[in-house]
Order: C-alpha cells, then sequence, then structure tokens
C-alpha cells in the first residue's frame, strides 16, 4: 500500500512537473519512480522509466553542457540505468550505460579534479565496471578494478579521517 501512495504522490508532482514545463523536475520524478518500482520488484517498469530519466537528463545536459549539475544528473541516469539492466541480467547493455556514465564523471573530474564527491562516484563507478567486466573480460576487469583502488587512495590521502573513503579503499582492494 505504501509503494502504491509513493506512486501516486510521484504521479501528482509529475503532472505538476509537466504543466509548469520543469524538465529537470520531470527528471527526478522518472527517478523517483524508477527507484519506487525497483523496490517493488517491477524491473521492467524500473527500466522504462530509468530509461525516460537518461533521456531528459540527455536533453538537459545538452542545451547547458557547461552546467555541471545538469551533467552529475546526467551520469546518475546512466548509473541507474546500468543497474537496473545489472539486475535483469542484461550485462552487456549494462557495461555500455557503465562506460557511459564514466565517460561523463571523467568530464566533470577533468573540470574540477578535487571535487571528492565526484571523485567517489567515479571511484564506485570503475568499481562496478569491474564488476560486469570480471567474467567475460578478466585484464580490463583488472585495470578498472585497479583505477577503482587509484582514485580511492587518493581520496584517502586527501582526508585520512573520512571512515567512507577508508571503507571504500578497503573494498577496492579486496576486489584486485
Amino acid at each position: 500500500r505504501g509503494e502504491t501512495t509513493q506512486l501516486d504522490v510521484a504521479e501528482s508532482i509529475m503532472d505538476l512537473a509537466r504543466k509548469y514545463k520543469d524538465g529537470a523536475a520531470e527528471a527526478q520524478v522518472c527517478c523517483l519512480i524508477g527507484d519506487i518500482s525497483k523496490s517493488q520488484g517491477k524491473l521492467a517498469n524500473a527500466q522504462e522509466a530509468y530509461g525516460q530519466f537518461l533521456a531528459i537528463s540527455k536533453r538537459l545536459a545538452e542545451l547547458s553542457l557547461q552546467s555541471s549539475d545538469r551533467q552529475r544528473e546526467l551520469s546518475a541516469a546512466y548509473s541507474r540505468v546500468a543497474n537496473v539492466l545489472r539486475v535483469q541480467g542484461k550485462l552487456d547493455e549494462a557495461r555500455i550505460m557503465c562506460n557511459q556514465c564514466l565517460q561523463v564523471l571523467k568530464r566533470l573530474v577533468s573540470q574540477d579534479k578535487n571535487n571528492t564527491s565526484w571523485l567517489r562516484e567515479l571511484a564506485l563507478t570503475q568499481g562496478e565496471l569491474g564488476d560486469l567486466l570480471l567474467y567475460v573480460d578478466q585484464k580490463a576487469a583488472e585495470k578498472a578494478y585497479g583505477q577503482y583502488l587509484a582514485i580511492t587512495k587518493r581520496l584517502v590521502d586527501m582526508d585520512p579521517d573520512n571512515a567512507t573513503w577508508q571503507e571504500d579503499m578497503a573494498v577496492a582492494y579486496k576486489s584486485m
């Protein structure tokens, strides 16, 4: 019942976003609908909603190429699509989406090499790519895991007391 209510609220918000022609709000609602659907185990619905999130995010990112917020949203959309494809066992498609996410994150990090949020997202996405490659291309998986570890080491060097980054680095070491 709670999830149905969440979807009803999301649909009401979507109506408002469309009424006011707010593309960013539409994208966020699509993401929310995908999250709710995924939590309900409705993976096809989640994939559809995340696909809409991605389509809107691409359009908005193309309209605002210099907007790091739009680029960040685009990487999040690629990541969500990759994740639901992975859960569905569509690993080749998931790898493509994961690589697209990486390209966006690399562009963001190249603009601000000390943005720790972007660096962490880049590291975690490298780890996810390594997981997706593990059974099809061992060398590529090792390279992705190596980049995951290198970035997490860099984050820990920036703030040795950050427990989250310490944990990320431990996971990265374990992946190697």
